[in-house]
């Protein structure tokens, strides 16, 4: 069994104050949307805007942002977000990243990649004072973390998944999936199905994995602009299934198939690859105790990716590598180092 090591070197950015918040203070808030109005034209002026009218404006309940943001229950909601900061030492900022996040009108002109970004950001306001470490922010069905963020659908799908800022798929779905259970804590979150398990990290390489109990019918539906191929350049894995590349302008990651570790049966053995790509969905037939695992090239915070982000032949060669020794169980595996300076 061999382990594999990655030194990834990773800096966070370095909130206004320098002391790990955002605070908005002042006339100058009153002029902006705390970031968020780039996006969405109902953040302009959010300053100087009532409590009452914002959540009433973008469908979040007040009462609901009330108890959530740890205000007192008799608060005035007449009061403005600057009145409230003043009052309550709750920064501005704080009150609208947590509207961000909890949005539910969204204006129709707005993309789902800009939808995106734009919940990054308050992620990253709302964390600045905890770090940038691998981490996910779970609300309701939402998870948002510092390298991946999806939503779960109790049918059996993961919703909405993106890597480094990248929407890469539109839906993961599992067939069957039954429903059981599910727990999101720190970099990881698990979700059971009575014969199926996803189980996801929010980590450089983006993992998703369905790991199945029985067969199952994998799909997963692209999302714009993404492109699935078999990787025929991988070594020696004649007699092993081939990776599917999956591709998005500089991002690339592989969708690779192989034996549950755990399994407790010695006879069961790999399953050819029954895989078929069409269009913009690629559906993968699991045999009992196949997993099928997504895994990002390495990427970037979602925070701090350059979209003109290049792979050397050097760097694609060795995630070839890797997809193969993890096929064949000679990776037992991947260690990744990251150095965070404040």
């Amino acid at each position: 069994m061999y382990f594999f090591a990655r030194f990834t070197y990773y800096i966070p950015c370095v909130c206004p104050n320098g002391q790990g918040r955002w605070y908005g203070s002042g006339m100058g808030q009153k002029m902006h949307g705390y970031g968020f109005e780039q996006y969405d034209s109902r953040f302009e002026g959010f300053g100087s805007k009532t409590f009452k009218e914002i959540p009433d404006t973008l469908g979040v309940p007040v009462e609901d942002a009330i108890s959530d943001l740890g205000l007192p229950e008799d608060i005035d909601t007449g009061l403005t977000i600057l009145e409230i900061e003043e009052q309550y030492e709750i920064s501005g900022q704080e009150i609208a990243s947590y509207m961000v996040m909890n949005i539910t009108r969204m204006p129709p002109s707005l993309h789902a990649r800009e939808r995106l970004l734009m919940r990054q950001q308050a992620i990253r306001a709302t964390r600045a004072g905890a770090g940038y470490g691998m981490l996910f922010m779970h609300q309701g069905s939402f998870a948002y973390g510092s390298f991946i963020t999806f939503n779960f659908n109790e049918s059996g799908a993961i919703e909405n998944f993106a890597a480094g800022g990248d929407p890469i798929f539109d839906s993961v779905t599992v067939s069957d999936f039954d429903y059981l259970d599910e727990k999101v804590t720190g970099a990881t979150a698990f979700y059971q199905g009575i014969d199926s398990q996803i189980f996801l990290q929010d980590s450089p390489m983006g993992i998703l994995q369905v790991r199945a109990f029985a067969n199952k019918t994998v799909t997963f539906d692209l999302a714009e602009g993404v492109k699935a191929s078999l990787d025929r350049k991988t070594e020696n894995l004649s007699e092993n299934p081939v990776p599917i590349k999956i591709t998005k302008n500089n991002f690339e990651g592989h969708l690779v198939v192989f034996m549950n570790p755990l399994s407790a049966d010695p006879e069961e053995t790999l399953s050819e690859l029954d895989a078929r790509l069409s269009g913009d969905k690629v559906t993968v037939n699991l045999a009992k105790n196949n997993v099928i695992m997504f895994r990002a090239n390495s990427m970037p915070n979602a925070f701090t990716q350059k979209s003109q982000r290049k792979l050397t032949p050097e760097h694609a060669h060795m995630h070839q590598v890797l997809n193969r020794e993890i096929v064949t169980g000679e990776v037992g595996a991947e260690v990744v180092f990251r150095e965070i300076r404040h």
